[in-house]
């Protein structure tokens, strides 16, 4: 089947000097230097304000100071020059669990940015799909579209449709929360074999991109079970009804749980015998995810072995077949807010 798009979309691995933004309403009356800066916050102030004296930035086709104020709707242009140092896409890893030219399935490596944002606009998941799929031959080109959202550091499978019709489709899917997802975390303390947490949640715009939970925020449901227990922690499947930012997370904090190395949500802090981490980012890993195929229709569950540093991480702390020893208190620390100081669907 093909998957030519009528439209030309740009090729996001190369490298972007020019840009047209537009002023919005919030943004009037704002310098020209600083709007830009702003905007292209991955340059720095010098390289900007070289560029706004050279003529290289434009509002509405004509050249203007950097002390210009602008007006909503106008159109900020600006051409800036390449850094020395340029990533290359091509090189961050790309594990396809399947591809049948309409839905690619990826099992995300962590740590990895999934959308071009600020510095990051090579650095990330798509760029690195575009390297691969992405062709000056318009018989062969493939242009990937990204169907939700996951966090840089979680791993696991994440859906790509590779025609705009085939991913709007999906997210319709998503919307009417006909996707099942199912993700493992490990977790400090061990919570009670099986449980369902309903908490509403709040995006803090001051405090973007933080969640809390709050009686004013979006009804949010999400279910689990222990998987498996150890002394003090316990690897945990969460199934998540409705698809808030950083719902997990947030869920299991505020249930005393937080998940492991989670240093937004209070999960940072010794777990097992020795004071060293036992990982080295937040520990959740989207393991199953269930959908509607948007052209046969038939439902489709692709899965993604656990990854391989939160599977060393359990072993390390496997030190009874029933993980805590009989009789022996389980623990966890205080639910996120009750002691000092403790971006996605997850």
């Amino acid at each position: 089947m093909s998957s030519r798009q009528k439209r030309r979309y740009a090729d996001l691995s190369k490298p972007k000097h020019r840009w047209d933004l537009r002023v919005e309403i919030p943004e009037e009356g704002m310098r020209l230097d600083l709007f830009v800066t702003k905007r292209c916050s991955w340059r720095s102030r010098s390289e900007i304000q070289r560029a706004i004296d050279e003529g290289k930035v434009t509002v509405d086709g004509a050249v203007r100071k950097s002390s210009t104020r602008l007006l909503a709707k106008q159109t900020v242009s600006l051409d800036l020059e390449l850094p020395d140092e340029i990533p290359d896409p091509s090189a961050i890893p790309l594990d396809v669990i399947s591809d049948d030219g309409v839905l690619l399935v990826l099992n995300k490596q962590p740590g990895i940015i999934v959308h071009p944002v600020g510095r990051n606009q090579l650095a990330n998941l798509l760029a690195a799909l575009h390297a691969r799929f992405r062709s000056d031959d318009a018989s062969k080109d493939r242009v990937p579209h990204l169907c939700h959202r996951i966090d840089k550091d979680t791993s696991g499978v994440f859906l790509v449709a590779m025609r705009e019709d085939w991913k709007a489709d999906v997210s319709i899917q998503f919307e009417r929360r006909e996707v099942k997802k199912e993700y493992l975390a490990l977790v400090h303390g061990v919570p009670p074999a099986e449980g369902a947490i309903d908490e509403p949640l709040l995006y803090e715009r001051d405090a973007w991109p933080r969640v809390r939970v709050d009686a004013a925020g979006l009804p949010s449901r999400t279910t689990w079970r222990v998987e498996e227990a150890f002394a003090d922690a316990a690897l945990v499947r969460f199934r998540p009804e409705t698809g808030r930012m950083h719902q997990i997370r947030v869920h299991a904090a505020h249930h005393g749980h937080p998940l492991v190395n989670d240093a937004s949500y209070g999960g940072r802090g010794p777990v097992g015998p020795s004071d060293a981490p036992v990982l080295a980012r937040c520990a959740l890993h989207a393991e199953r995810l269930t959908v509607r195929h948007p052209v046969s229709g038939e439902r489709i569950t692709f899965t993604a072995p656990l990854a391989p540093d939160i599977a060393a991480a359990c072993d390390r702390l496997r030190v009874h077949p029933l993980g805590h020893a009989p009789g022996e208190p389980r623990r966890g620390p205080p639910p996120a807010g009750a002691a000092a100081d403790g971006e996605s669907e997850d």
